[in-house]
């Protein structure tokens, strides 16, 4: 208690990231995927981006912290609706980080279930897109907007859990996500989601002491099912209570994952590959790639994976940025939305194209000057396999 009489009340956001952070920590010295033994070794999977098996258990900080807080300071209607959903695909994501043993036909009907929740307890549904003639029918059809609501929930879960495979990148697009959802509640004057947004923002700020540089501790599928679909709800419920806020606004700022889920399954139908058949060909595996291949070699992993993030920060944290600027101007928007997918794509296939040249290859491995190329040597990140 104060000297006033008035008893101390922490800041919640300095709470969350302090409760967080501590949890991270804990768990990435103490939570070793070698002392959960029923689960196998990540290390081997055609999508790993490691020479450390990290623990996959960064979801326990972020979930844990955002309860804990909401429930100690002030708890609104949207936050249990998002802690109860939210509970339903943390759970059945934590059971794989810890078992190794869930099939992706099981998680998928998780998130189908949690956007059920979500939609039961907040009574709200997707009914327009700002498109004329699927917004009539969304409208008139009220089992068309459950069943797309459903359908985008558990895609856009799905998606964030896609980008969990680079130091620091989820961390990055989680934060920037839910920085630009409470700046763009806050001008239309929606205090409560501006609030929830920061909270769950703090919490994965926490978290990403111990997922970048190093790389000591990831999300996994608990954290970044439980994350996505957030974040996802977040902006659902933003939309439905401004009904002039456009939706490719929304867009922008949802953008990341949205695109790598876009790329992904356009990528798998070409290749004819199955949409649920891990690869190595997403945009942040190939800029690492590009990376090690200008430095010295699969040696410069650990720090790669580092810098890859960095390279990527502008095209993961502009389209956000973008769409809490352009929430009252739909136009503007609709452009800036089709541009961002634009520069994306042709990144993408420009990365794709070096990436499978050799003589490519060769002049980015000589446009690196060699003192770089030392200065790589000199740091020391760990790559011992533990």
């Amino acid at each position: 208690m104060l000297a006033d009489g008035h008893t101390y009340q922490p800041d919640p956001l300095v709470l969350a990231t302090l409760l967080a952070g501590v949890l991270s920590y804990l768990l990435a010295h103490g939570g070793r995927p070698s002392r959960i033994r029923k689960r196998p070794s990540d290390l081997g999977a055609v999508q790993a981006s490691h020479t450390i098996d990290a623990p996959r258990l960064g979801g326990f900080a972020i979930f844990v912290s955002f309860l804990g807080v909401t429930l100690v300071t002030v708890t609104r209607g949207h936050d249990l609706v998002l802690i109860w959903s939210g509970l339903i695909v943390f759970l059945i994501g934590a059971w794989e980080d810890l078992s190794g043993s869930v099939s992706a036909r099981r998680r998928l009907i998780a998130s189908m279930v949690a956007a059920m929740a979500a939609i039961v307890l907040s009574e709200t549904t997707i009914t327009r897109l700002d498109i004329r003639n699927l917004d009539l029918i969304l409208s008139a059809a009220p089992l068309a907007s459950l069943l797309l609501t459903i359908l985008l929930s558990a895609a856009y879960t799905h998606a964030f859990n896609l980008i969990d495979g680079m130091n620091g990148l989820s961390s990055a697009a989680g934060i920037s996500t839910a920085f630009a959802l409470a700046l763009a509640a806050d001008v239309h004057d929606q205090a409560a989601i501006k609030s929830t947004s920061l909270l769950l923002a703090a919490t994965i700020s926490g978290f990403s002491i111990m997922n970048w540089p190093k790389g000591k501790l990831f999300l996994g599928d608990g954290g970044a099912y439980f994350v996505g679909h957030t974040l996802f709800w977040i902006a659902v419920m933003l939309a439905a209570a401004v009904p002039t806020l456009n939706i490719a606004s929304i867009i922008l700022i949802l953008f990341w994952p949205i695109a790598e889920l876009s790329t992904t399954v356009i990528r798998r139908l070409i290749l004819k590959s199955p949409l649920s058949k891990p690869d190595r060909l997403h945009i942040h595996q190939i800029v690492r790639r590009g990376i090690e291949i200008a430095t010295i070699g699969r040696k410069a992993r650990p720090l790669a994976n580092a810098m890859t993030t960095l390279c990527l920060l502008p095209l993961v944290i502009v389209p956000p940025l973008l769409g809490t600027k352009l929430t009252n101007d739909r136009s503007t928007a609709l452009v800036s939305l089709a541009l961002c997918f634009a520069i994306y794509a042709t990144s993408y296939i420009t990365l794709v194209r070096l990436a499978s040249s050799y003589k490519a290859r060769r002049a980015v491995s000589k446009l690196v000057p060699p003192p770089f190329r030392r200065a790589f040597r000199g740091l020391r990140f760990q790559t011992r396999r533990s």
